[in-house]
């Protein structure tokens, strides 16, 4: 199966960053009597969508603050507070383009955030803000939250073609292979779709609403879904 270029967390989403740095290659080595001390790299994690003019907290907001702090006390961003000022002070926080807080990295602060902004539930702001998030900083779990943000912006077509990609890297993923398999099938490929959804269930996937919604959408009679206690972006984009 694919894999991620990014090790992540048990959260899915903090990306170490290496800290090695490469050794100068042969012949570039320098004269005896001179110390090259490496230069660490230059975070670039902190782009975002939010410029000033658009409400940002502008390019030089982590001036002056330790990127120790930002990674301990970020992941911990409170986004669900009982004013509706604070909860746009955390969305502007986590959206404002800016320069990364200087210091060595740890963590990539991207996918930090965007699980902050999944908790504030914007779709809007999590597809646009994934659109600009590198290859780099995509997990399994950056896959599935931006295919779900998408499907409940209502372009399925956008994400239909994400998920392509995502199942390459990612195919031993049993929510990108549900997704794959359902834009396979309004695709008109239904041969494979459902190929792949008997392969699911017989793998032991349990998702009874997805396997009647296949059905359904393949042309079947008489399918009821009788509940549907955690419906996802993917069981509403079905019954659309």
């Amino acid at each position: 199966g694919g894999s991620s270029s990014s090790a992540s967390s048990g959260s899915g989403w903090s990306v170490p960053l290496s800290s090695e740095p490469a050794p100068p290659p042969e012949g570039e080595r320098a004269p005896e009597g001179i110390t090259v001390e490496s230069i660490d790299a230059v975070a670039t994690d902190y782009g975002g969508t939010l410029e000033p003019s658009e409400g940002g907290f502008g390019f030089e907001m982590w001036g002056g603050t330790e990127r120790a702090l930002v990674e301990r006390l970020l992941p911990d961003l409170t986004v669900r507070p009982l004013s509706p000022a604070m909860r746009d002070l955390a969305r502007r926080l986590l959206l404002s383009a800016a320069a990364a807080p200087e210091g060595r990295a740890t963590i990539d602060l991207m996918p930090v955030r965007a699980e902050r902004l999944r908790r504030l539930g914007n779709a809007g702001d999590i597809a646009a803000f994934l659109e600009i998030v590198p290859a780099g900083s995509f997990d399994a779990a950056a896959a599935r939250l931006q295919i779900d943000a998408l499907l409940l912006e209502g372009r399925r077509a956008d994400a239909c073609n994400l998920v392509r990609n995502h199942i390459r890297a990612f195919d031993a993923d049993p929510y990108l292979q549900k997704s794959f398999a359902f834009c396979q099938l309004v695709a008109g490929d239904r041969i494979p779709a459902m190929l792949a959804a008997d392969l699911l269930f017989e793998q032991g996937e349990v998702d009874p609403a997805f396997f009647a919604l296949m059905n359904a959408l393949d042309g079947a009679q008489g399918i009821a879904v009788e509940s549907l206690p955690e419906p996802t972006a993917l069981h509403l984009a079905m019954f659309d």
